[in-house]
């Protein structure tokens, strides 16, 4: 049976996810300072090998990760498959591959177009919830990773994240992400962020992103005993983090030509 307040935080670097891995190595330092026990892979450690091992040896409540992805499969640095749905849309999902890693689990992924099946079919497997979305995540790139626009439309997702830490049910996780994409999107507009430059994109990536919002699983299910969580800016400031996901960074559109044609 997975541990309580253990959390398993997967965080690929090339082709752009140094961003969403920005952020999310910040929600994990949050859970960290307050005492629960947290697992980064980030970058080349976030290969299907360290994850299964990680699995293995930590039996994570909880699995965070972002990566690129499809309706039939989730994937990690250098665009490996780690989780696939068989399905004849896509050559890339011929075989079921570790699905047995969310057996028991919650799953919340940062990943395009998993919530659309593979979110529903890994429930099915023995998940026991997942947090994804059915369509594209957009983000905003025109500025470095972890810098106030860019964590924008990261900071509702790991809102669910903290809610889970804290003793919160899915179900309070699956509402605070709904309610922070609502109050991102008010900063954005009526706050102190309308003043950026980038504020209208950045609040159209939020809404676009939040109607593609899915879940599934037992939303009465918890994850850890509640716990306060410490108050950490949202703002990462190791500036050798950051230029080391920068130097890291990849071709996204060079692995959606790859995996996303229709098979003949």
């Amino acid at each position: 049976m997975p541990r309580l307040g253990v959390f398993l935080f997967i965080e690929p670097s090339q082709h752009y996810l140094s961003y969403p891995s920005c952020a999310m190595s910040i929600t994990a330092r949050k859970l960290r300072l307050a005492g629960l026990k947290v697992v980064e892979l980030v970058g080349g450690d976030a290969n299907p090998d360290r994850i299964r091992s990680a699995v293995s040896s930590t039996d994570p409540a909880v699995i965070v990760g972002t990566g690129h992805g499809l309706e039939c499969v989730y994937t990690v640095e250098c665009t490996q498959p780690l989780i696939v749905m068989p399905s004849g849309m896509y050559d890339i999902c011929r075989e079921e591959l570790n699905t047995d890693l969310a057996v028991g689990r919650v799953v919340h992924l940062i990943s395009c177009r998993t919530g659309a099946d593979l979110g529903r079919w890994l429930v099915g497997k023995g998940a026991v919830a997942f947090l994804g979305n059915s369509e594209d995540v957009l983000f905003f790139i025109g500025k470095p990773p972890c810098t106030d626009e860019s964590l924008a439309v990261f900071r509702p997702e790991l809102r669910a994240v903290e809610v889970l830490a804290s003793g919160g049910t899915v179900g309070d996780a699956v509402k605070a992400r709904r309610q922070a994409y609502l109050e991102e999107i008010e900063y954005w507009t009526v706050g102190m962020g309308r003043l950026s430059e980038d504020a209208p994109l950045i609040v159209r990536l939020l809404r676009v992103n939040m109607d593609s919002l899915t879940e599934y699983g037992d939303v009465y299910h918890t994850v850890s005993e509640p716990t306060e969580l410490p108050e950490v800016e949202m703002v990462y400031g190791t500036a050798e983090r950051i230029f080391g996901y920068i130097t890291a960074l990849g071709l996204a559109a060079a692995f959606i030509h790859d995996v996303s044609r229709p098979r003949e």
